[in-house]
Protein backbone atom coordinates (compact mmCIF):
# COMPACT_ATOMS: atom_id res chain seq x y z
CA UNK A 1 0.00 0.00 0.00
CA UNK A 2 1.34 3.41 -0.88
CA UNK A 3 0.70 6.58 1.11
CA UNK A 4 0.70 10.07 -0.40
CA UNK A 5 0.97 13.35 1.53
CA UNK A 6 -1.17 16.32 0.42
CA UNK A 7 -1.27 20.12 0.74
CA UNK A 8 -4.17 22.61 0.61
CA UNK A 9 -3.66 24.90 -2.42
CA UNK A 10 -5.88 27.16 -4.53
CA UNK A 11 -1.10 23.79 -14.85
CA UNK A 12 4.34 20.62 -28.22
CA UNK A 13 2.70 18.75 -30.25
CA UNK A 14 5.92 17.68 -32.01
CA UNK A 15 6.11 14.11 -30.76
CA UNK A 16 5.28 11.20 -33.08
CA UNK A 17 2.84 8.55 -32.05
CA UNK A 18 4.91 5.64 -30.81
CA UNK A 19 4.40 2.90 -33.44
CA UNK A 20 5.92 0.33 -31.11
CA UNK A 21 2.82 0.28 -28.95
CA UNK A 22 0.66 -1.54 -31.48
CA UNK A 23 0.93 -3.54 -34.68
CA UNK A 24 -1.41 -4.55 -37.47
CA UNK A 25 -2.19 -8.04 -38.76
CA UNK A 26 -4.97 -8.27 -41.31
CA UNK A 27 -6.38 -4.97 -40.02
CA UNK A 28 -6.60 -6.29 -36.46
CA UNK A 29 -4.74 -4.34 -33.84
CA UNK A 30 -3.52 -6.33 -30.86
CA UNK A 31 -1.28 -5.60 -27.89
CA UNK A 32 2.22 -7.00 -28.26
CA UNK A 33 2.46 -8.59 -24.84
CA UNK A 34 -0.58 -9.89 -22.94
CA UNK A 35 1.21 -9.27 -19.63
CA UNK A 36 0.90 -5.51 -20.25
CA UNK A 37 -2.52 -5.54 -21.88
CA UNK A 38 -4.07 -2.56 -20.13
CA UNK A 39 -0.99 -0.39 -20.39
CA UNK A 40 -0.46 -0.97 -24.06
CA UNK A 41 -4.17 -0.72 -24.83
CA UNK A 42 -4.06 2.74 -23.27
CA UNK A 43 -1.50 3.72 -25.89
CA UNK A 44 -3.11 1.84 -28.71
CA UNK A 45 -6.52 3.36 -28.25
CA UNK A 46 -4.99 6.68 -29.10
CA UNK A 47 -3.14 5.18 -32.07
CA UNK A 48 -6.27 4.27 -34.01
CA UNK A 49 -10.01 4.56 -33.56
CA UNK A 50 -10.51 1.00 -34.77
CA UNK A 51 -9.08 -0.25 -31.50
CA UNK A 52 -11.50 1.76 -29.38
CA UNK A 53 -13.98 -1.02 -28.66
CA UNK A 54 -11.17 -3.40 -27.75
CA UNK A 55 -9.54 -0.85 -25.46
CA UNK A 56 -12.77 0.02 -23.70
CA UNK A 57 -13.44 -3.64 -23.06
CA UNK A 58 -9.95 -4.05 -21.64
CA UNK A 59 -10.34 -1.05 -19.39
CA UNK A 60 -13.76 -2.03 -18.12
CA UNK A 61 -13.16 -5.71 -17.56
CA UNK A 62 -9.41 -5.41 -17.07
CA UNK A 63 -8.87 -8.60 -19.07
CA UNK A 64 -6.71 -10.14 -16.48
CA UNK A 65 -3.08 -10.71 -17.22
CA UNK A 66 -1.08 -12.05 -14.32
CA UNK A 67 -0.41 -9.16 -11.94
CA UNK A 68 2.54 -9.36 -9.59
CA UNK A 69 2.11 -7.14 -6.51
CA UNK A 70 5.41 -5.49 -5.70
CA UNK A 71 4.37 -3.31 -2.79
CA UNK A 72 2.06 -3.18 0.20
CA UNK A 73 -0.19 -0.06 0.35
CA UNK A 74 1.81 3.20 0.07
CA UNK A 75 1.25 6.63 1.66
CA UNK A 76 1.55 10.10 0.14
CA UNK A 77 1.42 13.27 2.32
CA UNK A 78 -0.82 16.22 1.36
CA UNK A 79 -1.16 19.85 2.50
CA UNK A 80 -3.95 22.32 3.12
CA UNK A 81 -3.75 25.75 1.52
CA UNK A 82 -5.98 28.80 1.94
CA UNK A 83 -6.32 31.22 -0.96
CA UNK A 84 -8.39 34.29 -0.16
CA UNK A 85 -9.48 36.86 -2.74
CA UNK A 86 -11.48 40.04 -2.42
CA UNK A 87 -15.13 39.69 -3.33
CA UNK A 88 -14.94 35.89 -3.31
CA UNK A 89 -18.17 34.26 -2.14
CA UNK A 90 -17.37 30.73 -1.09
CA UNK A 91 -20.97 29.52 -1.23
CA UNK A 92 -21.52 30.77 -4.78
CA UNK A 93 -18.36 29.01 -5.91
CA UNK A 94 -19.42 25.78 -4.19
CA UNK A 95 -22.91 25.98 -5.69
CA UNK A 96 -21.48 26.46 -9.19
CA UNK A 97 -19.39 23.34 -8.70
CA UNK A 98 -22.41 21.41 -7.41
CA UNK A 99 -24.53 22.40 -10.44
CA UNK A 100 -21.88 21.18 -12.86
CA UNK A 101 -21.46 17.95 -10.92
CA UNK A 102 -25.20 17.27 -10.96
CA UNK A 103 -25.45 17.96 -14.71
CA UNK A 104 -22.36 15.90 -15.47
CA UNK A 105 -23.73 12.98 -13.47
CA UNK A 106 -27.08 13.16 -15.24
CA UNK A 107 -25.36 13.09 -18.62
CA UNK A 108 -23.09 10.19 -17.66
CA UNK A 109 -25.96 8.11 -16.30
CA UNK A 110 -28.21 8.75 -19.30
CA UNK A 111 -30.79 10.92 -17.54
CA UNK A 112 -33.08 12.32 -20.24
CA UNK A 113 -33.83 15.42 -18.18
CA UNK A 114 -30.64 16.93 -19.60
CA UNK A 115 -31.60 19.26 -22.42
CA UNK A 116 -28.21 19.41 -24.11
CA UNK A 117 -25.51 16.87 -23.37
CA UNK A 118 -23.01 18.90 -25.32
CA UNK A 119 -23.55 21.74 -22.87
CA UNK A 120 -22.73 19.65 -19.82
CA UNK A 121 -19.54 17.83 -20.85
CA UNK A 122 -17.95 19.25 -17.75
CA UNK A 123 -16.75 17.95 -14.42
CA UNK A 124 -16.36 19.55 -11.04
CA UNK A 125 -13.40 21.52 -9.70
CA UNK A 126 -12.40 22.69 -6.27
CA UNK A 127 -13.33 26.15 -5.07
CA UNK A 128 -10.75 28.90 -4.83
CA UNK A 129 -10.69 29.35 -1.05
CA UNK A 130 -9.35 26.09 0.42
CA UNK A 131 -7.86 23.06 -1.32
CA UNK A 132 -5.79 19.98 -0.57
CA UNK A 133 -2.85 19.44 -2.89
CA UNK A 134 -0.04 16.94 -3.46
CA UNK A 135 3.29 17.21 -5.26
CA UNK A 136 3.21 15.01 -8.36
CA UNK A 137 5.96 14.55 -10.95
CA UNK A 138 4.92 14.29 -14.59
CA UNK A 139 7.79 13.54 -16.96
CA UNK A 140 10.68 15.58 -15.57
CA UNK A 141 8.68 18.32 -13.78
CA UNK A 142 6.98 18.52 -10.39
CA UNK A 143 3.48 19.97 -10.09
CA UNK A 144 1.16 20.94 -7.26
CA UNK A 145 -2.15 19.19 -7.97
CA UNK A 146 -5.53 19.41 -6.26
CA UNK A 147 -6.77 16.11 -4.83
CA UNK A 148 -10.27 15.66 -6.20
CA UNK A 149 -12.53 12.64 -5.70
CA UNK A 150 -15.26 14.52 -7.58
CA UNK A 151 -13.46 14.44 -10.94
CA UNK A 152 -11.26 11.93 -12.72
CA UNK A 153 -9.08 13.65 -15.32
CA UNK A 154 -5.51 14.29 -14.23
CA UNK A 155 -3.95 17.33 -15.86
CA UNK A 156 -1.26 19.98 -15.48
CA UNK A 157 -0.45 23.39 -16.94
CA UNK A 158 -2.65 25.87 -15.06
CA UNK A 159 0.44 27.58 -13.64
CA UNK A 160 3.58 25.69 -14.70
CA UNK A 161 3.48 24.54 -18.31
CA UNK A 162 3.80 20.91 -19.28
CA UNK A 163 7.00 20.07 -21.15
CA UNK A 164 7.53 17.01 -23.31
CA UNK A 165 10.34 14.61 -22.47
CA UNK A 166 11.72 11.26 -23.58
CA UNK A 167 8.89 9.56 -21.64
CA UNK A 168 6.13 11.47 -23.46
CA UNK A 169 3.92 9.74 -26.02
CA UNK A 170 1.65 11.74 -28.29
CA UNK A 171 -1.98 10.56 -28.56
CA UNK A 172 -3.41 12.80 -31.31
CA UNK A 173 -6.23 13.68 -28.90
CA UNK A 174 -7.30 17.01 -27.48
CA UNK A 175 -8.89 17.30 -24.06
CA UNK A 176 -11.33 19.80 -22.64
CA UNK A 177 -13.07 19.90 -19.26
CA UNK A 178 -15.38 22.59 -17.85
CA UNK A 179 -15.72 23.05 -14.11
CA UNK A 180 -18.27 25.03 -12.15
CA UNK A 181 -15.54 27.50 -11.15
CA UNK A 182 -13.07 27.05 -13.99
CA UNK A 183 -12.03 25.06 -17.05
CA UNK A 184 -9.08 23.80 -18.99
CA UNK A 185 -8.36 22.65 -22.54
CA UNK A 186 -5.27 21.34 -24.24
CA UNK A 187 -3.58 18.19 -25.53
CA UNK A 188 -3.71 14.67 -24.15
CA UNK A 189 -0.43 12.78 -23.72
CA UNK A 190 0.80 9.58 -22.13
CA UNK A 191 3.68 10.11 -19.72
CA UNK A 192 5.42 8.80 -16.65
CA UNK A 193 3.75 9.98 -13.44
CA UNK A 194 5.42 9.72 -10.05
CA UNK A 195 3.48 10.09 -6.80
CA UNK A 196 6.55 9.10 -4.82
CA UNK A 197 9.55 6.79 -5.10
CA UNK A 198 7.34 3.69 -4.87
CA UNK A 199 4.49 5.05 -6.97
CA UNK A 200 5.73 5.45 -10.54
CA UNK A 201 3.18 4.95 -13.32
CA UNK A 202 4.27 4.44 -16.93
CA UNK A 203 2.14 5.71 -19.82
CA UNK A 204 -0.43 7.44 -17.63
CA UNK A 205 -2.91 9.56 -19.57
CA UNK A 206 -2.26 13.24 -18.78
CA UNK A 207 -3.91 16.45 -19.96
CA UNK A 208 -1.51 19.30 -20.82
CA UNK A 209 -3.41 22.57 -20.56
CA UNK A 210 -2.82 25.24 -23.19
CA UNK A 211 -5.61 27.26 -21.59
CA UNK A 212 -6.88 27.15 -18.01
CA UNK A 213 -8.95 29.51 -15.88
CA UNK A 214 -10.30 29.50 -12.35
CA UNK A 215 -7.29 27.80 -10.73
CA UNK A 216 -5.28 29.97 -8.39
CA UNK A 217 -1.90 28.86 -7.08
CA UNK A 218 -2.03 25.28 -8.36
CA UNK A 219 -0.87 23.49 -11.49
CA UNK A 220 -3.87 21.25 -12.09
CA UNK A 221 -5.87 18.35 -10.72
CA UNK A 222 -5.16 14.78 -9.64
CA UNK A 223 -8.54 13.25 -10.44
CA UNK A 224 -9.38 10.19 -8.32
CA UNK A 225 -13.12 9.96 -8.95
CA UNK A 226 -14.88 7.14 -10.82
CA UNK A 227 -13.49 6.51 -14.31
CA UNK A 228 -16.82 7.22 -16.02
CA UNK A 229 -16.36 10.93 -15.31
CA UNK A 230 -13.57 11.11 -17.93
CA UNK A 231 -16.01 10.29 -20.69
CA UNK A 232 -16.74 13.10 -23.18
CA UNK A 233 -13.49 14.88 -22.30
CA UNK A 234 -11.41 13.70 -25.30
CA UNK A 235 -11.72 14.57 -28.97
CA UNK A 236 -12.19 12.89 -31.39
CA UNK A 237 -12.55 9.76 -29.21
CA UNK A 238 -15.19 11.37 -27.01
CA UNK A 239 -16.74 8.11 -25.78
CA UNK A 240 -13.42 6.84 -24.44
CA UNK A 241 -12.95 6.53 -20.70
CA UNK A 242 -9.45 7.42 -19.49
CA UNK A 243 -7.82 5.22 -16.83
CA UNK A 244 -7.33 7.18 -13.59
CA UNK A 245 -4.08 7.02 -11.62
CA UNK A 246 -5.71 4.48 -9.29
CA UNK A 247 -6.71 2.34 -12.29
CA UNK A 248 -3.15 2.46 -13.62
CA UNK A 249 -1.49 1.77 -10.27
CA UNK A 250 -3.65 -1.32 -9.94
CA UNK A 251 -3.31 -2.62 -13.50
CA UNK A 252 0.47 -2.18 -13.45
CA UNK A 253 0.74 -4.16 -10.21
CA UNK A 254 2.09 -1.27 -8.17
CA UNK A 255 -0.65 -1.48 -5.54
CA UNK A 256 -2.55 -4.60 -4.45
CA UNK A 257 -6.06 -3.25 -4.96
CA UNK A 258 -7.93 -0.25 -6.36
CA UNK A 259 -8.49 1.36 -2.97
CA UNK A 260 -7.73 4.93 -1.92
CA UNK A 261 -7.67 5.91 1.76
CA UNK A 262 -7.94 9.62 2.61
CA UNK A 263 -6.98 11.24 5.90
CA UNK A 264 -7.58 14.96 6.50
CA UNK A 265 -7.37 16.96 9.73
CA UNK A 266 -8.78 20.34 10.83
CA UNK A 267 -6.24 23.18 10.79
CA UNK A 268 -6.10 26.96 10.84
CA UNK A 269 -2.58 27.36 9.43
CA UNK A 270 -2.03 27.74 5.66
CA UNK A 271 0.19 25.34 3.70
CA UNK A 272 0.26 22.83 6.51
CA UNK A 273 0.92 19.18 5.71
CA UNK A 274 -2.02 17.66 7.53
CA UNK A 275 -3.37 15.02 5.22
CA UNK A 276 -2.44 11.71 3.66
CA UNK A 277 -3.49 9.58 0.73
CA UNK A 278 -3.02 5.82 0.98
CA UNK A 279 -2.95 3.94 -2.32
CA UNK A 280 -3.86 0.26 -2.35
CA UNK A 281 -5.39 0.03 1.11
CA UNK A 282 -5.91 1.92 4.36
CA UNK A 283 -3.70 3.25 7.17
CA UNK A 284 -4.97 2.02 10.53
CA UNK A 285 -2.96 4.71 12.36
CA UNK A 286 -5.25 7.36 10.87
CA UNK A 287 -8.58 6.13 12.26
CA UNK A 288 -10.11 4.62 15.36
CA UNK A 289 -12.43 1.64 15.62
CA UNK A 290 -13.48 -0.06 12.39
CA UNK A 291 -14.25 1.17 8.89
CA UNK A 292 -17.93 0.98 7.96
CA UNK A 293 -18.53 0.46 4.24
CA UNK A 294 -21.44 1.93 2.30
CA UNK A 295 -22.44 0.73 -1.19
CA UNK A 296 -22.50 3.32 -3.93
CA UNK A 297 -26.06 4.59 -4.28
CA UNK A 298 -28.15 3.40 -7.21
CA UNK A 299 -29.83 6.81 -7.46
CA UNK A 300 -28.77 8.97 -10.41
CA UNK A 301 -26.95 11.32 -10.76
CA UNK A 302 -25.10 10.67 -7.48
CA UNK A 303 -24.37 7.13 -8.67
CA UNK A 304 -21.83 8.53 -11.15
CA UNK A 305 -19.69 9.75 -8.24
CA UNK A 306 -18.73 8.43 -4.82
CA UNK A 307 -22.42 8.62 -4.01
CA UNK A 308 -24.13 7.37 -0.87
CA UNK A 309 -27.53 7.52 0.84
CA UNK A 310 -27.92 9.33 4.15
CA UNK A 311 -30.38 11.16 6.39
CA UNK A 312 -29.57 14.03 8.78
CA UNK A 313 -31.00 14.93 12.18
CA UNK A 314 -30.19 18.00 14.29
CA UNK A 315 -30.20 17.53 18.06
CA UNK A 316 -28.90 15.10 20.67
CA UNK A 317 -32.19 13.66 21.91
CA UNK A 318 -35.33 12.31 20.31
CA UNK A 319 -37.51 14.85 22.12
CA UNK A 320 -35.50 17.88 20.99
CA UNK A 321 -34.27 16.71 17.60
CA UNK A 322 -35.22 18.14 14.20
CA UNK A 323 -35.33 16.11 11.01
CA UNK A 324 -33.16 18.03 8.55
CA UNK A 325 -32.96 15.67 5.59
CA UNK A 326 -34.83 12.41 5.01
CA UNK A 327 -32.91 9.51 3.51
CA UNK A 328 -31.73 10.49 0.05
CA UNK A 329 -28.75 10.35 -2.30
CA UNK A 330 -25.75 12.65 -2.46
CA UNK A 331 -21.97 12.42 -2.64
CA UNK A 332 -18.74 12.46 -0.65
CA UNK A 333 -16.25 14.88 -2.22
CA UNK A 334 -12.74 16.05 -1.31
CA UNK A 335 -13.01 18.88 -3.85
CA UNK A 336 -15.82 20.65 -1.98
CA UNK A 337 -14.99 22.69 1.13
CA UNK A 338 -18.41 22.97 2.79
CA UNK A 339 -21.21 20.59 3.66
CA UNK A 340 -23.93 21.45 1.16
CA UNK A 341 -27.56 20.51 1.84
CA UNK A 342 -30.59 20.75 -0.44
CA UNK A 343 -32.26 24.16 -0.06
CA UNK A 344 -35.28 22.87 1.85
CA UNK A 345 -33.02 20.93 4.26
CA UNK A 346 -30.73 23.92 4.71
CA UNK A 347 -33.69 26.11 5.63
CA UNK A 348 -34.65 23.63 8.35
CA UNK A 349 -31.07 23.71 9.64
CA UNK A 350 -31.04 27.53 9.65
CA UNK A 351 -34.31 27.63 11.60
CA UNK A 352 -33.05 25.08 14.12
CA UNK A 353 -29.79 26.97 14.75
CA UNK A 354 -31.22 30.50 14.58
CA UNK A 355 -28.55 31.52 12.11
CA UNK A 356 -29.09 34.13 9.39
CA UNK A 357 -27.50 34.43 5.92
CA UNK A 358 -24.44 36.67 5.86
CA UNK A 359 -24.20 38.79 2.71
CA UNK A 360 -20.43 39.24 2.94
CA UNK A 361 -19.43 35.57 3.18
CA UNK A 362 -22.51 33.77 1.88
CA UNK A 363 -22.36 31.56 4.98
CA UNK A 364 -24.90 31.17 7.77
CA UNK A 365 -23.99 33.60 10.58
CA UNK A 366 -24.41 32.79 14.27
CA UNK A 367 -23.98 34.93 17.35
CA UNK A 368 -21.64 33.63 20.09
CA UNK A 369 -24.74 32.86 22.19
CA UNK A 370 -26.29 30.84 19.36
CA UNK A 371 -23.06 28.91 18.95
CA UNK A 372 -23.06 28.10 22.66
CA UNK A 373 -26.50 26.55 22.25
CA UNK A 374 -25.66 24.74 19.00
CA UNK A 375 -26.45 21.02 18.94
CA UNK A 376 -24.74 18.25 17.03
CA UNK A 377 -25.75 17.08 13.56
CA UNK A 378 -26.14 13.34 13.08
CA UNK A 379 -25.57 11.84 9.62
CA UNK A 380 -27.18 8.40 9.46
CA UNK A 381 -25.30 6.46 6.79
CA UNK A 382 -26.01 2.77 6.23
CA UNK A 383 -27.39 2.45 9.77
CA UNK A 384 -24.46 4.19 11.49
CA UNK A 385 -24.69 7.67 13.06
CA UNK A 386 -21.79 10.02 12.29
CA UNK A 387 -21.83 12.98 14.65
CA UNK A 388 -20.77 16.45 13.55
CA UNK A 389 -20.19 18.33 16.79
CA UNK A 390 -20.95 22.06 17.16
CA UNK A 391 -17.26 22.91 16.68
CA UNK A 392 -17.11 20.78 13.53
CA UNK A 393 -20.01 22.81 12.07
CA UNK A 394 -18.19 26.16 12.06
CA UNK A 395 -15.56 27.91 10.00
CA UNK A 396 -12.21 28.39 11.86
CA UNK A 397 -12.88 31.57 13.86
CA UNK A 398 -9.29 32.79 13.52
CA UNK A 399 -9.89 33.02 9.76
CA UNK A 400 -13.23 34.88 9.83
CA UNK A 401 -11.71 38.12 8.58
CA UNK A 402 -9.99 36.32 5.70
CA UNK A 403 -13.34 35.41 4.14
CA UNK A 404 -14.85 38.85 4.68
CA UNK A 405 -16.49 38.00 7.98
CA UNK A 406 -16.32 39.53 11.44
CA UNK A 407 -14.39 38.27 14.45
CA UNK A 408 -17.52 38.96 16.51
CA UNK A 409 -19.58 36.24 14.81
CA UNK A 410 -19.44 32.52 14.14
CA UNK A 411 -19.99 31.14 10.62
CA UNK A 412 -21.41 27.72 9.80
CA UNK A 413 -19.79 25.46 7.20
CA UNK A 414 -23.22 23.94 6.48
CA UNK A 415 -24.55 25.76 3.42
CA UNK A 416 -27.25 25.79 0.76
CA UNK A 417 -26.72 23.41 -2.18
CA UNK A 418 -28.83 25.69 -4.38
CA UNK A 419 -31.61 23.23 -5.28
CA UNK A 420 -34.40 21.46 -3.40
CA UNK A 421 -34.24 17.79 -2.44
CA UNK A 422 -35.60 15.10 -4.74
CA UNK A 423 -33.08 15.46 -7.57
CA UNK A 424 -30.96 12.44 -6.63
CA UNK A 425 -28.15 14.85 -5.76
CA UNK A 426 -29.30 16.31 -2.45
CA UNK A 427 -26.11 16.83 -0.45
CA UNK A 428 -22.33 17.02 -0.68
CA UNK A 429 -20.25 15.95 2.30
CA UNK A 430 -17.16 18.06 1.57
CA UNK A 431 -13.85 18.00 3.35
CA UNK A 432 -15.27 19.92 6.32
CA UNK A 433 -16.97 16.56 7.01
CA UNK A 434 -13.98 14.50 5.86
CA UNK A 435 -11.62 16.30 8.23
CA UNK A 436 -13.57 14.60 11.01
CA UNK A 437 -13.83 11.12 9.46
CA UNK A 438 -11.39 8.88 7.61
CA UNK A 439 -12.71 7.96 4.16
CA UNK A 440 -12.04 5.08 1.78
CA UNK A 441 -12.83 4.87 -1.95
CA UNK A 442 -13.02 1.27 -3.17
CA UNK A 443 -13.32 1.13 -6.97
CA UNK A 444 -13.56 -2.65 -7.40
CA UNK A 445 -16.25 -3.17 -4.78
CA UNK A 446 -18.10 0.07 -5.58
CA UNK A 447 -18.27 1.33 -2.03
CA UNK A 448 -17.20 4.14 0.28
CA UNK A 449 -15.80 3.55 3.76
CA UNK A 450 -15.97 5.87 6.79
CA UNK A 451 -14.35 5.66 10.23
CA UNK A 452 -13.95 7.90 13.27
CA UNK A 453 -10.60 9.58 13.92
CA UNK A 454 -8.83 11.42 16.71
CA UNK A 455 -10.22 14.61 15.12
CA UNK A 456 -13.88 13.60 15.14
CA UNK A 457 -14.52 15.61 18.31
CA UNK A 458 -11.69 18.11 17.97
CA UNK A 459 -12.41 21.72 19.06
CA UNK A 460 -9.75 23.34 16.87
CA UNK A 461 -12.20 25.67 15.11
Amino acid sequence: MVRLAMCFKVFKDDLPVNPGNCFCTHRRFLPKRPTTLILENSVAMFCIAALLAYVLAALLVAASPTVVIREPPINLPVSKRYSFARGMNMVQSEQARARMMREKGMAMMGDEQIESRAAVSSIPATNGVVTYTAQVTVGNNSYSLIIDTGSSNTWVGARKAYTVSNTTVKTNQTVSVSYGSGSFSGTQYLDRVSLGSSLVINNQSIGAASKAQGFNGVDGILGVGPTILTQESLSPLSSTQIPTVVDSLTSQGIIPSSILGVSFAPSTSPNQVNGQLTFGGTDSSKYTGSINYIPITSRSPSSAYWGINQSIVYGNSTANSTNILSSTAGIVDTGTTLILLATDAFKRYATATGGVPDSATGLLRLTPAQYTNLSSLFFNINGINYELTPNAQIWPRSLNVNIGGSKNFVYSIVADLGSNSGTGFDFINGFSFLERYYSVYDTKNKRVGLASTANTRSTSN
